[in-house]
């Protein structure tokens, strides 16, 4: 049985698109992606089957620079190492730089690491008669036994 398969684009009609890694597509994308940004359709001609399926959606996108860092004393179609012919699809184009700043980086790991760090048990489960058991392996309440 044949059967076409709709990609992120298709899914995406009448909302949004996201795609990392930009800046990581192969050419046969690129050129694929062309056609999507500007009729908004995606045409398919594949083992006798032919479709033009609807993608009218709007596509945000992240790339990475090409030499890793920005370059300041390039342009911005340099850096991004993307055809002009596909960056000239998309209406906004924001250029994020990090500044490299030892102290404003400690701030923002410490803040980033307080986050996903585990808070301390409050002090009436901390005492070794709390009752816990379940921590030390012992019980498993509401557990099954094919579900431990």
């Amino acid at each position: 049985a044949k059967r076409l398969e709709a990609g992120a684009m298709v899914l995406a009609d009448r909302g949004v698109c996201c795609v990392d890694e930009f800046d990581k597509m192969v050419d046969a994308d690129r050129v694929a992606i062309h056609e999507v940004m500007e009729q908004q359709t995606v045409t398919i001609a594949k083992a006798g089957m032919h479709a033009s399926l609807n993608a009218r959606c709007s596509v945000v996108a992240a790339a990475n620079p090409v030499w890793g860092s920005y370059d300041k004393n390039q342009s911005a179609m340099a850096n991004i190492g993307m055809p002009d012919s596909l960056l000239s699809r998309f209406d906004l184009l924001f250029i994020i730089l990090d500044k490299k700043e030892e102290a404003s980086d400690r701030r923002i790991a410490a803040h980033v690491l307080s986050q996903h760090a585990a808070p301390p048990p409050p002090a009436s489960l901390s005492s070794a008669n709390s009752g816990n058991a379940g921590a030390r392996g012992g019980s498993h309440a509401g557990a099954s036994e094919e579900g431990v």
